[in-house]
């Protein structure tokens, strides 16, 4: 299971276009609706993992066209902080991402999807938490 935390504004849009296209994403992708991409700390990137996500990714507005001025920079900030705590705890980067889209780029969300999927099927070295019994 990969959680995807996307934004209202444009990660949920780019979603939601995506659905109307009919382009299709990996159904390992479980989609959770936040109202910005800048609510999302270590906190819930965290539980996702405990809850058994094997790789976690935040979409939000893109950098300069946040409908929460600079939220999505507070959300990259959050998540290369997540980065730093999962190899010290001896995991893989590749577990957390973050991409940007607008609400009309289905076509983009769907590669950032495929792009996930690839990363947790191949995380490199070290493996990622979640998943593990």
């Amino acid at each position: 299971m990969i959680v995807g935390f996307l934004c209202e504004n444009c990660g949920q849009g780019a979603a939601n276009t995506a659905g109307v296209l009919r382009m299709k994403y990996s159904d390992e992708i479980n989609i959770v609706r936040v109202p910005c991409a800048g609510r999302v700390g270590a906190r819930e990137i965290l539980q996702a993992f405990n809850e058994g996500a094997e790789a976690v990714t935040v979409v939000g507005c893109c950098f300069g066209a946040c409908h929460y001025s600079d939220s999505n920079l507070i959300a990259l900030r959050r998540v290369r902080i997540v980065k730093k705590f999962l190899v010290e705890m001896g995991y893989s980067t590749h577990c957390v991402t973050m991409y940007t889209a607008r609400a009309a780029e289905g076509d983009t969300v769907v590669g950032d999807f495929e792009d996930v999927v690839a990363l947790k099927e191949n995380p490199g070295e070290a493996p990622c938490p979640g998943g593990e019994e």
